[in-house]
């Protein structure tokens, strides 16, 4: 009798030990579009998109990485996106934020989506040169995914395209990783084609 009760304390531990194991991979995980990497947010672009006009409600501000307020954004391919009161926000320490809401095409929406909602957002200021065609961001620091995706030095993980081409004068370089290799973060821009969403070049600085 007292062996059978030894057994069943010891399944329940076992028990426990499982259930606390299976909570903490859980945690770990996170959601898909964020994880922390040492002491740097990774954060996953869904989308990148030309926003021809941005109506915000009066009183529209951030507070505290979240918008008060809703903001409402066509695209240039006519689609609207509706921005909720609450949505988080970039902190803009990379990256030029778009404050210029009157001025036609100013801005590009980044976007992390949630089906069709944002759930995470920068807006950023078009380039002054082809600004409705492509986006410059920081340079690569990392590839993953077999080569699919890049890590920007903010954190943003992006889509690559089907050879990123490699402009650096005076420095030859034999493959993507070994420009990232020489080239990170800082030392490079990333130019984003708005239409495919991904990375097409990058250019050592």
């Amino acid at each position: 009798m007292e062996q059978s009760l030894d057994r069943k304390v010891f399944l329940i531990f076992v028990l426990l030990a499982v259930m606390a194991s299976t909570a903490l991979f859980l945690f770990g995980r996170g959601s898909d579009s964020e994880s922390v990497v040492g002491n740097s947010i990774k954060r996953r672009i869904d989308m990148f998109a030309l926003a021809t006009s941005v109506t915000a409600e009066p009183g529209w501000s951030v507070l505290e990485s979240q918008t008060v307020g809703k903001m409402q954004l066509t695209l240039a391919d006519d689609r609207v996106i509706t921005i909720a009161e609450g949505t988080y926000v970039d902190d803009y320490e990379s990256v030029t934020a778009c404050t210029n809401f009157e001025k036609k095409s100013a801005c590009v929406l980044v976007a992390d989506m949630l089906g069709d909602a944002v759930v995470w957002f920068a807006l950023l200021q078009a380039d002054s040169t082809n600004g409705t065609k492509q986006l410059r961001l920081p340079g690569l620091v990392d590839m993953q995914s077999n080569g699919n995706e890049g890590v920007l030095g903010n954190g943003w993980v992006i889509g690559l395209g089907v050879g990123v081409k490699r402009i650096c004068p005076g420095s030859e370089t034999t493959s993507l990783r070994d420009f990232i290799t020489r080239f990170a973060g800082s030392l490079a821009v990333s130019i984003v084609d708005l239409e495919q969403d991904v990375v097409v070049q990058v250019s050592c600085v």
